[in-house]
């Protein structure tokens, strides 16, 4: 198996990549400047490199300058992935694209599945939709997942942040009315694999199971 990956490195990239290097025999990056993959170059870089396996991990993630910046957002979350869509579609090449829970609503005590209506709010949301549905409409060959927040043991996430704020501070205050599924990124990478390897494509939700909240959190700590 031939693997390209464009764009920076993250929790899952480096869980994900680890499981197929192993089998890989061509492994190459295409970054980490996630702006490149919004010039349509970026098609004859792709079609070069002939991977079985095109993994876009460029992403715009900051949701405030999302705000501020939304022709940039959209260049990167949008116009990108459309690109690699077109130029995996010429080689027959997988495309793994993630997205993000924040296409829908988000409204407290929904289970969202694969086939419910996105409802995206911000600039953030709207760009990654608008990605989603560029390579689910352009490549054949189209593995698009969603999810919640993710962790890796030794890395910095949410559980990490948290944990090193109350440690400074003694005290913390957050939200509690948010409810999500906290999703092991070896997990994830598991779960690509195992799809790509069946053939299947299209949009996939992977999540662990169960969920928490701030009120769920159960430590020494106020919430």
């Amino acid at each position: 198996m031939r693997m390209l990956v464009v764009g920076s490195k993250g929790q899952l990239e480096g869980r994900w990549c680890a499981s197929l290097v192993k089998t890989a025999r061509w492994f190459s990056t295409l970054g980490p400047a996630r702006m490149r993959c919004c010039q349509p170059d970026i098609i004859q870089d792709v079609v070069a490199a002939r991977p079985d396996v095109c993994d876009q991990r460029a992403a715009w993630t900051d949701v405030d300058a999302a705000e501020a910046n939304p022709d940039a957002a959209y260049a990167v979350n949008a116009l990108g992935p459309h690109y690699l869509a077109e130029a995996c579609d010429q080689i027959g090449a997988w495309l793994v694209h993630v997205s993000t829970n924040e296409v829908f609503a988000g409204t407290p005590g929904r289970t969202y599945r694969e086939y419910d209506l996105p409802q995206p709010g911000g600039v953030y949301a709207r760009s990654k939709l608008a990605g989603e549905l560029a390579v689910v409409h352009t490549a054949r060959r189209t593995c698009s997942c969603g999810w919640p927040g993710c962790s890796v043991p030794r890395r910095t996430n949410f559980p990490a942040k948290i944990v090193a704020a109350a440690d400074r501070h003694g005290q913390l205050r957050v939200v509690n009315d948010e409810y999500g599924n906290p999703t092991y990124a070896p997990d994830v990478a598991a779960a690509l694999r195992r799809l790509i390897r069946c053939g299947h494509a299209g949009i996939f939700h992977l999540v662990n199971g169960g969920s928490a909240s701030g009120s769920s959190l159960r430590s020494p700590y106020w919430l």
